[in-house]
Order: structure tokens, then C-alpha cells, then sequence
């Protein structure tokens, strides 16, 4: 019979990469990544769903259309559009299509949301591109929100929260 401390050790090897899968793969709600496809199956759960492109080499955005309960594996991101049965995701390190790369980070850009709280400093920017711009140049910025009515730009030392606003484009900053 094994020792209480094996077991632990044991329950700790399974679900770590588990933990850590769900860690590594953004989740875009309400976002489709249409293309791309090269494998699908038929599930009611996102986790396995993430957990399956975590774990599959080949395997760099997913989609998760829940109505239809069928999870869609990607060799390639595509771009978003709006899809309320959808979420899809990205594994940490492949970005999306038409975004600049900064270096070895890349920043995220997502119309229509916000990386909610976490502002350390906002300013009145000339555009969303000087507004990622300077999020990029800044160490300690995480994420950044631009609103398009206000002009303004926030600058965030952590990720917070997804929330809509159609005002807002927001973004994070992403390893490669």
C-alpha cells in the first residue's frame, strides 16, 4: 500500500500540467476563430477542449462552440470575429495574425473589451498604435485599454478582468 505522501505526490504530477494547460491558452468569449481547422471532436466541456490543444503540439488557437458541443483544433490563428455560441483561445507564444511583434513580447489586441482595473497611469494617446506602443516600451505594463470616445489610454501592471465595451480596445502583452 503506498504512503499518504506518494499518493499526494502522485495526485500533484496529474494535476499540475492540468492546472498549468488552463494557464497557458487565452479564452476569448463570444469569439470565433474561423479556419484553420485540422482536427474536431464532440465535447460539453471547454476545459478538455483547451486541455486537448494544450497537450497537442500542432495545435496553436482553438474554438469551442458550445451549442453544438464541438471543440475545433487549429494549426494556425486565425482572426477573430463575433460568435455568441463560440469561445476560442490561443496558446501563450503564438499571437494572432496582423499584430506587430515587439520584440520577443507581443501585445494582444481585442475591440469591443477591457482588461478591467489595474491602471497605474493613463494619458490622452493619439491612437490605439501609440497607445500599445508605449504599453510595449513600459516594463511594468501587463495590459492596456484605449478608449476610442475619450482618447484616453490605461496602462496596467496586471491583467484583470475581460469585460465588454464597445468604446474600448484592450490588449496584453503575451511571451513568445
Amino acid at each position: 500500500m503506498p504512503s499518504r505522501r506518494t499518493l499526494w505526490i502522485v495526485i500533484a504530477m496529474i494535476l499540475l500540467p492540468l492546472a498549468a494547460g488552463a494557464q497557458s491558452l487565452s479564452e476569448e468569449p463570444q469569439m470565433d476563430r474561423p479556419g484553420g481547422d485540422y482536427t474536431h471532436f464532440g465535447t460539453t466541456e471547454l476545459r478538455e477542449c483547451k486541455r486537448a490543444c494544450f497537450s497537442d503540439r500542432r495545435c496553436r488557437a482553438y474554438s469551442f462552440n458550445s451549442v453544438n458541443s464541438i471543440c475545433y483544433l487549429k494549426d494556425e490563428v486565425t482572426k477573430t470575429s463575433r460568435d455568441s455560441r463560440t469561445i476560442s483561445g490561443v496558446k501563450e507564444g503564438y499571437g494572432e495574425p496582423g499584430r506587430p511583434h515587439y520584440g520577443e513580447r507581443e501585445l494582444t489586441r481585442e475591440p469591443g473589451f477591457d482588461y478591467y482595473g489595474n491602471d497605474y497611469t493613463d494619458f490622452r494617446a493619439r491612437g490605439v498604435d501609440s497607445c500599445r506602443e508605449e504599453c510595449w516600451r513600459d516594463r511594468r505594463c501587463a495590459a492596456y485599454s484605449f478608449n476610442n470616445r475619450s482618447g484616453l489610454c490605461y496602462l496596467k501592471d496586471r491583467v484583470g478582468p475581460l469585460r465588454r465595451n464597445r468604446d474600448t480596445i484592450t490588449g496584453m502583452k503575451q511571451r513568445r
